[in-house]
């Protein structure tokens, strides 16, 4: 699309000036129309969640109708299970501990688990990916509640160990010291 832009002085002045017609192109582009100049164009398929829950559910009653001797599981819902806990534990209360790769470990043999005993009741409807979170968020705690009490042990032998090592030196040190004192006098 062209438009003409003219651009005149006010009719009141003297001396009338015109200025040469300025040509402008417009482009109908619609990316950049709706994204501007230089801009990409948006992703048109955009996933809102990781995890869809009724590919879930699905793979659940899929894995609930083996029944083998052994835990076969299908890679789409190991996956499933590994990123619900690989996921969370980028959570901000969880990503600043050392030993966030256990964590995760637990949560999915803790899922695991919950998948062997057939514990998810896929009858009643509830989201398998919610029910699935929440236990690996409890091994996730779990799991800092052994580390804590792990470094508080180690802190208490760290702290026993110190004090009978100081009490010997000051026994050394003070004998040493009331001998050399005697000396003096």
């Amino acid at each position: 699309m062209i438009k003409k832009i003219s651009n005149t002085k006010s009719s009141t002045s003297k001396k009338r000036k015109l200025e040469p017609e300025i040509v402008v192109c417009l482009t109908t582009d619609e990316s950049t129309k709706k994204r501007g100049p230089g801009r990409p164009p948006k992703n048109p398929v955009k996933k809102e969640h990781y995890i869809d829950n009724k590919e879930f559910m699905q793979e659940i009653k899929d894995f609930y109708k083996t029944d083998c001797k052994g835990p076969d599981i299908t890679d789409k819902l190991a996956l499933m299970l590994y990123s619900i806990a690989n996921r969370l534990a980028f959570a901000p209360n969880f990503i600043n501990y050392t030993y966030r790769e256990e964590m995760v470990g637990d949560g999915v043999i803790k899922m695991f688990n919950a998948l062997i005993a057939k514990k998810f009741d896929t009858e009643k409807g509830y989201a398998p990916f919610s029910y699935f979170t929440k236990i690996s968020f409890n091994a996730f705690r779990n799991r800092i509640k052994k580390e804590k009490k792990a470094r508080e042990a180690i802190v208490n032998y760290q702290e026993e160990v110190y004090d009978v090592l100081s009490q010997h030196d000051y026994i050394k040190n003070s004998s040493h010291n009331s001998d050399s004192d005697r000396d003096d006098f």
